[in-house]
C-alpha cells in the first residue's frame, strides 16, 4: 500500500458543526477521518504479509457463520427428539410396542452434524489464534522498523519539538499493541455482524416485535461507550505529561546506573514520594471516569436483561399452548440471548476499534511528519572529498525551535583551508550548536554558512554528513 498523505495532528480537532445545516460536513470528517485511520492499520498489515491479512478475514468471515449454525443444529436436534418422544407415546397408547430407533435415525445425524460442527469451530478457533498471535509478532515488527525508518529521515529540530517529540513518544509505545488489537477488534466485530444478521434472520420469523426492542434498547448502550471511548482517549493524551512523569520516577529507582547518587543523596524517598503525588492527580480523573461509565452500564444491563425476560416468557407461553415445539423454543431463546450478547460485544469491539484508532493518530502524525533539511537546488551541489575547504559564518544567528532566545547572534567567521580552530568557550555559549549548524543538523534562523564558496543548504545532505564523519 503506498503512502497516505492526510493531515491527522493530534492538536487538529473537527469543528463542530455550527448549524444544522453544518452536521454532514461534521459527519463527513468525523466518519472519513475513523475509516482513514482503520483502513491505515489495514495498509500496515497488508504490507506486513498479503496472506496473513486474506487468512484473518477468511476466519472472521467463518467465525461468524459457525455460532448461527450451531444453533440450527441444536434447535433441529431437539425438535427431531421431540418427534420421537411424541411417535413413541402414540405407539404406547395404541399398544403397538414399537419403540423408534437411534442408531440410522435423523436425530443421530443431526448430532453427529452437530459434533463435526463443534470440531471445525474449535479448529477455526485454533488457526485463528495462531494467525494472530503471528500476525501480531509481525506486524510489531513492521512497525518498529517504519518508525526507526522515518526517524533516521526527520530533520534534528523536530526532537526539540515537545509535540512531535510527544507524538514520537506516543507512537513508539503504541506500536506494540494498537495495530494488531484493533485489527483483531474490527475481525471480531465483522464476525459479530454476520452472528447477528443471521440471528436476526431467526427471529424475524417468529419474533420480530423482539429484534427490534433489543436493538433499541441496545441504542443508549452504544452511545455511552462511543462517548466514554472518546472521553478515555482525550484524558490518557491530555495526561500524557502524567505518564511520563510516573515511568520517569520509577525507572530512575531501579536505574543501575543512578542507584550510588539516588543512595548518597538520599532520594529514595523524594521519587516515591513525588511518585504518589502525580499518580493520586493522574488517577483521580481516571476513576471517575470508570465508575461513572461502569453505572451507566449497569443501568442499561439490567433494562436490556428485564426486555429479554419478557420475551423468554411470552415464547415459553407460546410453547406451553402448543404453538410451537420445544426446538423452536432454543431457536429463538438462543437466537434472542445470541442478539444481546452480538449487540453488547459489537458495541464494545467497535468502541474499542473508534478509541484504537484515535490512538493511531500518533503513529500517523509521526510518520507523516515532514523533512525540511533537504537540498535548495535541483540537482544537489556534489561534495569534494580529499582536499581542504573553507568555511564561512555569514550573519548567522540561531534560536531552537520553540524558544524566543537567540543561542547564536550575527556569527560571522572566516575558517581557511588546512587551517586548525579551536572553539573555546563557558558551557551554554553556543559552542555545540555552531557544530550543528556547521553540519547542517540545523538551519540557521539567520544569515547562511559557506562551504568553498557555496551555501551548505545547495549540497546534498548526505554527501555533507559524509565529510564530517
Amino acid at each position: 500500500m503506498g503512502p497516505m498523505h492526510f493531515n491527522m495532528s493530534e492538536n487538529e480537532k473537527i469543528p463542530r458543526p455550527k448549524s444544522l445545516r453544518d452536521i454532514p460536513r461534521f459527519l463527513r470528517e468525523l466518519i472519513g477521518g475513523f475509516f482513514y485511520r482503520l483502513f491505515y492499520i489495514f495498509g500496515i498489515v497488508w504490507q506486513t504479509g498479503h496472506f496473513i491479512l486474506i487468512g484473518m478475514v477468511l476466519f472472521a468471515v467463518l467465525s461468524g457463520l459457525l455460532p448461527v449454525l450451531g444453533v440450527y443444529l441444536s434447535s433441529a436436534i431437539l425438535s427431531e427428539l421431540q418427534k420421537v418422544i411424541e411417535l413413541n407415546a402414540v405407539n404406547q397408547t395404541l399398544g403397538a410396542g414399537s419403540v423408534a430407533v437411534f442408531w440410522g435415525s435423523a436425530v443421530m445425524l443431526m448430532i453427529v452434524l452437530f459434533f463435526a460442527h463443534k470440531i471445525i469451530s474449535t479448529v477455526v478457533t485454533q488457526f485463528n489464534a495462531a494467525l494472530t498471535r503471528i500476525a501480531g509478532e509481525k506486524v510489531i515488527k513492521q512497525v518498529r522498523i517504519n518508525i526507526m525508518t522515518k526517524a533516521k529521515d526527520i530533520d534534528m529540530a523536530s526532537f526539540d519539538i515537545p509535540d512531535f517529540y510527544e507524538k514520537l513518544e506516543n507512537a513508539n509505545r503504541e506500536a506494540a499493541m494498537r495495530p494488531v488489537s484493533v485489527l483483531s477488534s474490527t475481525l471480531t466485530t465483522v464476525s459479530t455482524v454476520i452472528s447477528l444478521v443471521g440471528y436476526i434472520v431467526i427471529l424475524m420469523q417468529g419474533l420480530p416485535l423482539a429484534t427490534l426492542a433489543i436493538i433499541a434498547v441496545s441504542i443508549p448502550s452504544a452511545i455511552i461507550n462511543f462517548s466514554y471511548r472518546k472521553k478515555n482517549f482525550n484524558y490518557l493524551r491530555h495526561r500524557s505529561k502524567n505518564r511520563r512523569q510516573m515511568t520517569y520516577y520509577s525507572d530512575l529507582m531501579v536505574n543501575k546506573d543512578m542507584v550510588k547518587e539516588i543512595r548518597m543523596y538520599n532520594l529514595s524517598d523524594t521519587f516515591i514520594n513525588s511518585y504518589h503525588s502525580v499518580f493520586k492527580s493522574y488517577f483521580k480523573g481516571m476513576k471517575h471516569l470508570i465508575v461513572s461509565e461502569s453505572v451507566w452500564m449497569i443501568l442499561l444491563a439490567i433494562g436490556s436483561s428485564l426486555v429479554s425476560g419478557v420475551f423468554f416468557s411470552l415464547i415459553a407461553a407460546d410453547v406451553v399452548s402448543g404453538g410451537i415445539d420445544i426446538g423452536k423454543y432454543s431457536l429463538y431463546t438462543g437466537a434472542l440471548t445470541s442478539i444481546a450478547a452480538s449487540i453488547s460485544s459489537l458495541i464494545n469491539n467497535s468502541s474499542y476499534v473508534y478509541e484504537g484508532t484515535l490512538f493511531i493518530k500518533n503513529l500517523i502524525s509521526f510518520m507523516n511528519e515532514e523533512k525540511n533539511l533537504v537540498p535548495k537546488v535541483e540537482p544537489a551541489e556534489a561534495v569534494s572529498y580529499g582536499k581542504p575547504h573553507t568555511i564561512d559564518f555569514v550573519n548567522v544567528s540561531f534560536k531552537y525551535p520553540g524558544s524566543d532566545r537567540f543561542v547564536l547572534k550575527n556569527i560571522n567567521l572566516h575558517f581557511k583551508a588546512g587551517e586548525t580552530v579551536v572553539l573555546v568557550g563557558l558551557n551554554g555559549s553556543g559552542k555545540t550548536t555552531l557544530i550543528k549548524l556547521l553540519t547542517r543538523l540545523y538551519d540557521p534562523t539567520e544569515g547562511y554558512i559557506l562551504l568553498d564558496g557555496k551555501d551548505i543548504r545547495d549540497y546534498d545532505v548526505n554527501q555533507l554528513y559524509k565529510l564530517f564523519d
